[in-house]
Parts: C-alpha cells; structure tokens; sequence
C-alpha cells in the first residue's frame, strides 16, 4: 500500500499512519518499514483522497493483489 501525505513530513510519523492503516484491516503487528519503498512521486490526489488526507493527516492507496 501507499502512504499519501500533503506533504514532507516525519518519516516516524508516517510509518505511524502506516501501522494505524494495517491495525484497521486485521494487520496489526506485521513489520512496515520504508526500505521497500522504490520510489516517490507526485500526482494531483482526487477529491475523495483530499478530504481523507484532511480528515486523518493520510490516506492510503491500496496496491492491487496485495494482501
């Protein structure tokens, strides 16, 4: 999954977005850290996104076949 924020922040808090993520789909206590991130980018979020990031500080794409 990915992690979308407004903007750079903390990594320790957006790992901390991450595990408050896995604990909402049944998926506490599995290991999250950024070393398998590949890449970063930069894309106009939709307005659904933009009001989840408003809401919670993220919001989270889920990343197809990944369970």
């Amino acid at each position: 999954f990915d992690i979308l924020v407004t903007e750079i922040q903390d990594a320790s808090q957006i790992l901390e977005f991450g595990k408050k993520y896995l604990k909402s789909v049944g998926q506490e206590g599995q290991e999250l850290s950024s070393k398998e991130c590949r890449f970063s980018h930069i894309d106009k979020a939709s307005l659904q996104t933009e009001k989840q990031i408003q809401e919670n500080g993220f919001s989270i794409i889920e990343i197809k076949n990944c369970n």
